[in-house]
């Protein structure tokens, strides 16, 4: 589903519209769980770590739910929601997750306009 909010992923689990925000705020509260820096958070999900992969889709369900004035959800029912995704819809997740930055005025800037 298209938000306006970047880094928000709305995926249908266990017959329920389940949301996940990522993105600097989300960043923030993983490395707070993991007690550690950003650097380490990335080198722990490069190496798939499951404890720091599990904190970092708690960590965007609770931005979500904080973004959008909802229930936090627990870090077991996160759990829960995880164990029962798809590989499309964890794929999915991943790529909002870790979505390069694109500047929407590229163009502009290649044609001479600023």
């Amino acid at each position: 589903m298209t938000n306006k909010h970047k880094g928000v992923v709305e995926i249908e689990i266990l017959g329920e519209q389940r949301g996940f925000k990522f993105g600097m705020a989300c960043m923030a509260m993983l490395c707070e769980r993991e007690k550690t820096t950003l650097k380490e958070v990335q080198e722990r999900l490069g190496s798939e770590n499951l404890t720091t992969s599990l904190n970092l889709y708690y960590s965007a369900a609770v931005q979500y739910a904080r973004l959008f004035k909802a229930a936090e959800p627990s870090f077991e029912e996160v759990a829960d929601w995880i164990d029962n995704m798809s590989l499309e819809q964890n794929q999915e997740a991943v790529g909002v997750a870790f979505a390069q930055y694109s500047d929407p005025n590229v163009k502009a800037s290649e044609t001479g306009q600023a």
